[in-house]
């Protein structure tokens, strides 16, 4: 079996209170740089106006289905999905790096990435700065336009 290194450049995301559609964001142990914190709250942004959780989770997920990722937090990455579902995971730590620099690998021998895969944080120089294991997948739903808060 050959072995699929794939980089996802991400953007950014957060999880989500249980009774309201506003995020919470994991707090990271550094300052985020200006352009950083503008790219995270313009995700958040987007995802609370235009996304909801069904409660559903998964363990695993399609590669070829996934459209992109962001990282919202060190410890959250919401992945874009093909049609209307997207999902934030929580990893299982602290990515040391991934909402500053916006970008990780993950290496796979199946089709798919999974909960306890592990991804590693690069920066813009393709330095790693940190790693972490993937958790569950929390799935939420595009809200049609006409139900979207105005």
């Amino acid at each position: 079996m050959r072995s699929l290194l794939i980089m996802l450049m991400a953007p950014l995301m957060m999880p989500q209170a249980a009774d309201s559609n506003k995020l919470t964001l994991e707090p990271v142990d550094y300052t985020l740089t200006a352009t950083a914190k503008r790219r995270v709250d313009r995700q958040v942004k987007i995802i609370e106006n235009e996304y909801r959780p069904t409660g559903e989770t998964r363990s695993c997920l399609q590669i070829r289905q996934i459209r992109g990722t962001n990282p919202v937090s060190d410890t959250q990455i919401w992945f874009n999905m093909t049609g209307s579902k997207a999902y934030l995971n929580t990893t299982n730590g602290q990515c040391f790096g991934l909402a500053q620099w916006d970008r990780f690998t993950y290496q796979t021998t199946q089709t798919r990435t999974c909960n306890g895969d592990i991804i590693t944080v690069l920066d813009n120089f393709g330095i790693r700065t940190g790693s972490c294991g993937l958790g569950e997948f929390a799935e939420y739903e595009r809200i049609p336009k006409d139900e979207r808060p105005k």
